[in-house]
């Protein structure tokens, strides 16, 4: 996912057209989308910031880097290999681990 704009992008595009100029003509002069200005002036009346929101919909790694490694490897040792065969071997050499709340 691209980082957020630049917080004084997003105030400098609020800026000019409350100065009067066109949403497609600030974007031009700012090189951003035409939605991304009207998004911040729409941002700017309803938000009390023009700060970026957090970022959703990441999801953690399921793998740490050793893991997956050790799949990559798997897979191109063994190219005829199922998923289903692969994960017998996964969970051999890493087994599940409990979740129990103690």
């Amino acid at each position: 996912m691209p980082k957020p704009h630049p917080h004084a992008l997003r105030t400098r595009s609020v800026d000019l057209v409350r100065d009067g100029h066109t949403p497609a003509n600030a974007a031009s002069m700012l090189r951003v989308s035409e939605s991304f200005v009207r998004n911040m002036c729409t941002l700017s009346k309803h938000a009390p910031s023009l700060s970026p929101s957090k970022a959703r919909g990441h999801r953690q790694r399921s793998l740490n880097p050793e893991q997956e490694a050790w799949t990559r490897g798997l897979a191109a040792e063994q190219p005829g290999l199922t998923v289903d065969q692969a994960l017998v071997e996964f969970r051999a050499k890493w087994p599940k681990k409990s979740r129990s709340s103690t």
